[in-house]
């Protein structure tokens, strides 16, 4: 792609080049992956280039594998996140990882900042299908991990996780962003 037309590609997908950052308003990291290719296939639709789906999954799972090589040059674990996991499973509160993302990547993270062994499983989007915005993939973890959803509560850091909890009847839910 011409340069020009690159900008606007990672512009759609919600990456800030001017700082180099992600947008709060996404939609990468905030919506599922499924629909940040839907804004990528539309923009390239809109230039007369067909797509597919599963060209756009592929370059992608490229850019993943890329990214899991530089890892540390983007994650680092905020202040006081892992006293507060200490705690919580001191208290012996289970705690499960629901991502976008794939299994494979939130492990690679989890690892990275030495925080595996709080969580028991992780649900990505290999676990399930469906994006986070439908509440199902809240309620598989619900059923694996045998949570009774009076008493469970989501953390999480987009607007997603909120309606999450609210399609799942959850006791709570925290969310940072």
């Amino acid at each position: 792609l011409p340069r020009s037309k690159f900008y606007a590609l990672v512009d759609c997908m919600g990456l800030d080049t001017k700082t180099g950052r992600l947008k709060p308003e996404g939609p990468i990291a905030i919506v599922s992956r499924g629909i940040v290719i839907q804004h990528v296939i539309t923009l390239l639709n809109k230039w007369g280039l067909n797509a597919m789906v599963s060209d756009i999954e592929a370059v992608f799972n490229i850019a993943q594998k890329e990214f899991e090589k530089t890892i540390s040059q983007y994650i680092e674990i905020l202040p006081g996140v892992r006293a507060f996991l200490t705690k919580l499973q001191e208290a012996g509160i289970r705690m499960v990882v629901v991502t976008s993302d794939s299994v494979h990547s939130a492990a690679s993270v989890l690892a990275y900042l030495d925080l595996s062994s709080f969580f028991k499983y992780i649900i990505g989007r290999e676990s399930c299908i469906e994006p986070k915005e439908t509440g199902i993939p809240c309620k598989k973890a619900i059923e694996f991990a045998e949570f009774n959803p009076a008493t469970t509560i989501i953390i999480g850091d987009a607007p997603v996780d909120l309606i999450m909890a609210q399609k799942n009847n959850l006791l709570g839910t925290i969310v940072t962003g």
